[in-house]
């Protein structure tokens, strides 16, 4: 079966292993809300699992604070700094989270962004794309 999937291999592995792990401590049917619960934190785990470093996280940050700098909400510094004090982690796991297609299409839409409320157009840039981080068949 083909798998379509935004998600970066990192996140893949972390998710399966954490699955197994749960899966590893049911005694009997796994189809159960014990199991269900077990394996309920593993998306979060493989977020935190999959923090993008600084280097990886520049693209995105020069495509909020271009976008921020030329509506002249604040200066691409001032971006930076804010971002770095209040969203980079959130950055780091969404971005981290994501593999190379899933990146491109996050950093176009961020090139696209429009003066006014940035936050909800940084939302709606990122949630397709982390709707698509698992994958069902089609």
């Amino acid at each position: 079966m083909e798998a379509r999937t935004l998600a970066s291999p990192k996140m893949l592995r972390e998710t399966a292993r954490c699955s197994r792990e749960a899966l590893e401590h049911i005694d009997g049917d796994p189809f159960t809300n014990e199991y269900a619960t077990a394996v309920a934190r593993c998306g979060a785990s493989a977020l935190d699992a999959c923090e993008a470093p600084q280097a990886d996280l520049e693209p995105f940050i020069l495509a909020i604070c271009s976008s921020v700098d030329r509506c002249g909400e604040a200066d691409y510094a001032q971006c930076k700094t804010l971002l770095e004090g209040g969203l980079k982690l959130h950055l780091s796991r969404a971005v981290g989270a994501m593999n190379g297609q899933g990146r491109q299409q996050f950093e176009g839409c961020l090139k696209k962004l429009n003066c006014g409320d940035m936050g909800s157009q940084i939302v709606e840039c990122l949630d397709p794309i982390m709707d698509k981080l698992l994958w069902l068949p089609e």
